[in-house]
């Protein structure tokens, strides 16, 4: 019998030392790929905390610019010295009026970041 040739079959087959392999492999791969991505949201959250810092310590040296300048006029007016008198109950109204700048100033920060985000 001159037969015919057998016809040779290929199975693809996969030892579990290789299928092991590719798996830690991939394993590798994504712990890596997270660790620079944990790495570019750390740098993307300092620099949104650094700019809402400058922006609030920019809004707060207006701030007491304008209450020095307030202070001098208060002290040039003839009579300032009946003026002390209150200065204490006005410093604390004073303390008030710049912690609600503040937070008004931390309101917008908080708008400005909102808009910018995607």
């Amino acid at each position: 019998m001159a037969g015919k040739p057998k016809a040779k079959s290929y199975r693809l087959s996969l030892s579990p030392t290789y299928l092991a392999l590719i798996c830690c492999l991939i394993i590798l791969l994504l712990i890596i790929g997270g660790f620079f991505e944990i790495n570019r949201t750390k740098r993307s959250l300092r620099g949104i905390l650094e700019n809402q810092g400058i922006t609030l310590l920019r809004g707060l040296e207006r701030e007491i610019e304008n209450t020095v300048s307030v202070v001098e006029v208060m002290e040039e007016v003839p009579g300032g010295h009946l003026l002390n008198i209150a200065s204490s109950t006005n410093f604390f109204a004073l303390e008030d009026a710049i912690i609600d700048h503040l937070v008004e100033i931390a309101t917008m920060v908080d708008q400005e970041v909102a808009d910018r985000r995607p």
